[in-house]
This record gives C-alpha cells, structure tokens and sequence, in this order.
C-alpha cells in the first residue's frame, strides 16, 4: 500500500471516516492512537479495539515515537496537537490523502455522487461479499458485521469498496478503477460555485478512470451527459452474458467506459430496505457485480469468480445502515419510529415518498433539523417545495402508488440549524423555513421535539430527519 510507517496517530479519529481509516491500518498490525474533543459510543468502540484514545486535544497526545499524523479538515490550525506535529515535522496527511495512498495499491471500486453514496457503497459490498469476492470497505456510516456495528471491514482479496465524497475535491485522491455515480446535484454550495464546479469535480473524477475501469451511471440524470459523452458506452450487454452461464466475447464491441445503471433495475431482488430509490441503488450494486464477472473471467489466469446470481442473495440480506432510512421500532403508544440522515431536498423527498408508499394509512409526524446556513439558504426553494408536497394544505404527492388520505394531518417540526462547520448567519433560520410551509412548526430545542414525539401514537409514524446531531431526539 506504499505506507511505511509503523505508528500512526489520528487527529479528530472519532470522524466516521477518520475512525474507519484508523481501523483500517490497525488492521495491518500498525500501531495505532488518536484523539478527539469528546467521547461518542466510535470512540468508545475503537478503545475496545485495542486503540489508544485521548479525550480532548493535547500535544502531549503525541507520542515521542509517532511517524505519522494523520487529520481531519474539520479541526482548526491553532489545534495543540496539528502545532506539535508540524513543530516535529512529523509527515502529515489529511484524511482524503491517507485515503488516497490506500486506494492506490488496491483494486478500487469508489462509489460517489451528491446522493446516495453511503447506502449503495454498503450495497456494494453485501453483493460482492456474498458473490464471491471479499473486499475492504470503508463505509461513511456503520453497517452490522460479526455481530457489531462498523464502518470498516478487512477483506481477504485485494478490492476496495469506499465511499467517494466530493466535498472540497476529497475524492479526486482516489484511484478507482470502478467509479459509480449515483446522481449528480448542486450541494456543498459552501464550497463550489454552483452546480456547473460540481459537474467538473465530477469530470475530474471520471477522467481518473483508466481504460479497463468502467463508469457506472444513470444516462437519464442530465448533469452526467458530459461525462458519457466524453468516455463513451459500453457496449458489450454484461448481464445477457453472465445469465448465459458463459461470456461470449466475440462480436462484443467495447468502445467506451460508461455502463448505464438502470439496465440492471430489472434484476433488482425484493429488498428489505424500503423505496424506488435504494431499488436504483441495488442496481448499480449489480451493474459492478457484471462488470467485475466480465472483466476476471477474460484472464484465465484470474484467481476471481464471482456469481451474478448471489450478488442478488447480498442485496437481500442487507438490512440497512445506521441514520439511512433506520428503522428504530416503536415507542410506548405504538407510533413506528425511522432516522434518516437526509439533508438535502432530493434526499428528503425520497424518503418522504419511501415511507408514504410503505405506510399510506398513517400520519407523518417529521422532525426536521437542517444542515448548515449556507444549504439552508442555497436550498430555501427547494424545501419550501419539498415539504409543501408532502405537508400542504392542497397537495399532490407525485409518484405515489396509492392515494394518500390522510397527508394533511402530516405534522412537519423544524428544529434550529445544525451550524457544523459554520458560523451564525441571522439571515436564514428554523422560523423563516417554518413560515413558508403549510403547518409547520419552528421548535426551540430538542426537549421540544421529544415531548411532541412522546405524543405519538399507532397512527403516527416518526421520522427524525438531517445530517447533524436530531438522532439524539430518540433516545
């Protein structure tokens, strides 16, 4: 993997990635520490796997044998520990770059887009674990394996599935030789220009593909057409093949990287993950099964097989992962009780549809928090109609198998904004979202939120909603 150091310390490890990347190596027998401001059930969990954690930051943390340090973005260039190790002229990698040099020295399948990418990523790895192929994963969430959540699993073959993301270009450290798009949108508006600087860090991403990789994405979504255009279709129909029992590579013409996703939708088991977008999802978990049985099964000196069939046996016995559609039972009235960590319009209206097709006989009681200033105010419109759809006085939910009866007794709750890694902006609040949605309600604090829930009943069912901390209303 070209890493030559022996002891690694993480700055900010309990960071979903951060703390999968220090499973990772310590998995490689190195030796492994970090820290973080405050203790959480990641840091707690890599303490209990034989990791040395400090909590709170220190220069002391740093032992006088560390080789390398590796940090996240999101702690400051005043951290006591980010001014020792540059006062030591310790080596320093950011996370995206350490995860760049890992990426390099394996088989790399990177799964990336504005939506989607956690939940297909897992996907991923469930259909080629059970299809034959043991692969790494590095997952921005937590999945169940050997009876523990994780965001990291050790494979026994040179692949790596990792989720791609292209906040501030992290992605582009990557070298994929399998790179999957789920969707393409304007988001991160705090740190691109608009959605034509997404489309080109996408393009960046795509040119990274070498000539035996492949592209995988959906030739519908318009803000990938450049990408297609310029890397051209594959031509060769992977699936016929692969049901033949056989690969009949004559008179298959190949003259480009680019496979359409939705090919394989037809191919899609009955999930246990609910809604038309997880199904989509499955099939670009699919579409990488078929290419990867194409491309081992033409070099007869290949040690891979992998069966099409029970890459669709992975699909079904994946059961989620942690804040993606969760489903966290019931409370003591009998109201059904999900997490989700949608944040952004696209997201939040699939999962509203989700759960309006799966239950279309009970209320929605929502419990929105929304994630940074910047999108809020970026993204106004789009939740103002978002949210109008699924909680207006007089609307019409597009999509929907069957007619909703009771979608104005929906209850929409807006809890204050999740600042993350911004400052205060007092031009855009809970309260102004609030009072441009029919009958919905701006909260003051979680306490809020917990006493509306405990409200609910068999009718009702919650949905806490947002990329920040909203989880926290169900405990």
């Amino acid at each position: 993997m070209n890493i030559n150091y022996k002891k690694i310390h993480f700055i900010g490890i309990g960071g979903i990635g951060m703390s999968a990347l220090a499973r990772l190596f310590k998995s490689f027998c190195l030796e492994v520490s970090g820290s973080d401001s405050s203790n959480s059930e990641i840091t707690k969990d890599l303490s209990s796997e034989d990791i040395k954690i400090s909590i709170g930051h220190n220069a002391k943390n740093i032992s006088a044998d560390t080789e390398c340090i590796v940090y996240t973005l999101a702690i400051s260039q005043d951290n006591p520990e980010f001014l020792e190790a540059k006062k030591r002229k310790i080596p320093m990698y950011t996370y995206a770059q350490m995860l760049g040099y890992v990426s390099a020295g394996m088989y790399t399948i990177a799964i990336s887009g504005t939506h989607g990418k956690t939940t297909t990523t897992a996907m991923t790895y469930y259909a080629l674990k059970e299809s034959g192929i043991k692969p790494n994963l590095i997952v921005g969430s937590l999945i169940f394996e050997n009876n523990k959540k994780t965001n990291f699993v050790s494979g026994k073959d040179n692949f790596f599935v990792v989720e791609a993301c292209e906040y501030k270009k992290s992605f582009l450290n990557l070298s994929p030789t399998i790179l999957a798009i789920t969707n393409i949108e304007a988001d991160h508006l705090d740190f691109y220009k608009d959605l034509e600087d997404v489309k080109s860090a996408f393009m960046q991403m795509a040119d990274l593909v070498p000539e035996e990789g492949a592209i995988i994405c959906d030739f519908e979504d318009k803000n990938v057409k450049e990408i297609i255009e310029k890397h051209g279709i594959f031509k060769k129909d992977l699936n016929l093949s692969v049901n033949k029992n056989k690969t009949d590579t004559e008179n298959s013409e190949i003259n480009g990287k680019c496979i359409n996703f939705r090919d394989y939708i037809k191919d899609v088991p009955e999930l246990f993950v609910i809604g038309d977008h997880n199904i989509r999802n499955a099939s670009i978990s699919l579409a990488v099964a078929d290419f990867l049985n194409f491309k081992f099964s033409q070099k007869i000196e290949s040690d891979f097989y992998l069966n099409y069939e029970k890459a669709k046996t992975g699909l079904q016995n994946f059961r989620g992962t942690w804040r993606r559609m969760e489903f966290r039972g019931k409370n003591q009235n009998g109201a059904i009780i999900y997490d989700d960590y949608g944040h952004h319009p696209t997201e939040i209206r699939a999962t509203l549809l989700a759960l309006t097709q799966k239950f279309p006989d009970k209320n929605l009681k929502v419990f929105f928090q929304p994630h940074l200033y910047s999108r809020t105010k970026n993204l106004f419109d789009d939740f103002v109609k978002v949210f109008n759809e699924f909680f207006g006085e007089n609307s019409e939910i597009e999509n929907l198998q069957e007619p909703l009866q009771t979608y104005n007794k929906n209850k929409l709750f807006i809890l204050p904004i999740y600042a993350a890694r911004e400052e205060n902006d007092p031009e855009i609040s809970a309260e102004k979202l609030a009072d441009e949605i029919f009958g919905a309600v701006a909260l003051k604090d979680f306490s809020q939120a917990k006493e509306e829930i405990s409200k609910a009943d068999s009718s009702n069912i919650v949905l806490s909603l947002g990329a920040g901390d909203v989880y926290q209303i169900l405990e």
